[in-house]
């Protein structure tokens, strides 16, 4: 009996491609979850690069990369926060601290 419920959920599963659609949707956020994890990695390296310049014009264009970074990880947050992507990321004390407000 329990072989005809699985062969029948099966047979659902391929006509309507269910599990194409799970997967897809998966895939798509696994995507996302990259896509943030990487704004992350650009911000944290733009702050590391600071610490290192003299010319005032270099530590102008770094402070610019700096502020594009991080609005860039924002503005991914906030887009996660509004689908309700979640992960379980960990949080490392030594990070910044980050207040989201207004629009991306």
């Amino acid at each position: 009996m329990n072989d005809r419920i699985k062969k029948v959920i099966n047979s659902i599963i391929s006509i309507f491609n269910i599990g194409q659609a799970v997967d897809q949707a998966g895939n798509a956020q696994n995507d996302f979850l990259g896509m943030v994890k990487q704004a992350h990695r650009e911000w944290q390296i733009a702050l590391k690069n600071f610490d290192y310049l003299t010319d005032p014009d270099m530590i102008d264009y770094a402070i610019y990369n700096i502020e594009a970074a991080e609005k860039k990880y924002i503005c991914l947050l906030k887009t996660a926060r509004k689908e309700k992507i979640t992960s379980n990321l960990p949080v490392n004390e030594t990070e910044p601290t980050i207040s989201i407000s207004g629009d991306c």
